[in-house]
């Protein structure tokens, strides 16, 4: 998989986590009554059922279920943790980062642990582009 097709996957695994609440703070400087209409319009969007909308959905789902057969692969043991081994194996780009990404410091990364690693290395990368150039 080259990195473009990387990158829109790994926002379409971060759309779910942007969804906007009820209690969503406004954004600084518009906490007046245009704030509140934005987060409305937000929120109506986000409930609607377009076919953009839902092909995005299939787009998400399938990332999500190759990422988690890619996992049960990977995970030889069958314990449902990646070993130091297993990734280095599997996947050398991770293994780099391995201690960053093993959270809880047990020598094994979870499903749980990949996944956030992933999120932060996207937010990260949509920090650093320009406004013009963020989708």
């Amino acid at each position: 998989m080259n990195h473009m097709n990387q990158m829109i996957l790994a926002s379409l695994l971060l759309l779910p986590s942007l969804v906007v609440a009820d209690n969503f703070p406004p954004p600084p400087g518009e906490a007046g009554r245009g704030g509140v209409r934005m987060r409305q319009d937000i929120q109506s969007y986000s409930g609607e059922n377009t076919p953009d909308r839902e092909a995005l959905q299939r787009r998400r789902e399938a990332f999500q279920k190759k990422a988690e057969e890619r996992f049960r692969k990977s995970d030889q043991d069958g314990n449902g943790q990646l070993s130091r081994a297993e990734v280095q194996q599997n996947n050398p780009r991770m293994a780099k980062n391995f201690e960053r990404i093993d959270q809880d410091k047990n020598g094994e990364l979870s499903q749980q642990e990949i996944k956030q690693a992933f999120q932060q290395r996207m937010q990260k990368q949509q920090q650093q582009k320009p406004m013009g150039e963020r989708p």
